[in-house]
């Protein structure tokens, strides 16, 4: 859980070898970039949260390969 921890920016390499993880907290952040292929290695990524953060625009197939995911 990463909510409410002032993370401005999710770089690609935040999140490798975590192929497990099911459900990733990012809600109540500064989070205002995300880079393209940050969420590549989360294969098993089920719920992903990203709400109440500054976001205004998404990179082109940033949740391509979340096959599993089922919340956004």
């Amino acid at each position: 859980d990463l909510q409410g921890n002032n993370i401005t920016i999710i770089f690609q390499s935040d999140f490798q070898n975590l192929k497990d993880l099911k459900t990733l907290q990012l809600s109540e952040n500064l989070i205002h970039t995300i880079e393209r292929d940050a969420f590549l290695e989360l294969n098993g990524l089920e719920r992903l949260r990203l709400n109440n953060n500054r976001l205004g625009h998404l990179p082109e197939g940033l949740f391509l390969r979340l096959r599993h995911l089922q919340r956004l």
